[in-house]
């Protein structure tokens, strides 16, 4: 997959997005947290099932309201993405957003 990157003005950071079945998964360059609602979406994830497994995420960012859906959701630390993803089975499809240094690949 490609990956684009756009700036998000309202926050003052870079964007990394790439895209899994349609969906665009999105990681921010300043602190590197990913959205994690909308990987469990391109994962194939329910709504419901998605909400019940970042409901216990102890470091967590709420979006809503933004000026894009695929920004709206809940972003959650790098680290844990990683894990959510590999929960998911979409590491490979995502890649290379995974990439910790992405930005030296572009």
């Amino acid at each position: 997959p490609r990956v684009v990157a756009t700036l998000w003005e309202d926050e003052g950071t870079l964007l990394f997005t790439v895209q899994l079945n349609g969906v665009s998964v999105t990681r921010r360059e300043d602190n590197h947290m990913v959205n994690a609602s909308a990987l469990l979406k391109a994962a194939g994830w329910s709504t419901e099932r998605a909400e019940g497994r970042l409901e216990g995420e102890e470091v967590r960012h709420v979006v809503e309201g933004a000026c894009s859906e695929y920004l709206d959701g809940v972003w959650v630390p790098f680290s844990e993405a990683m894990d959510i993803a590999n929960e998911a089975g979409v590491v490979e499809g995502l890649y290379p957003l995974f990439v910790y240094n992405l930005g030296a690949l572009l």
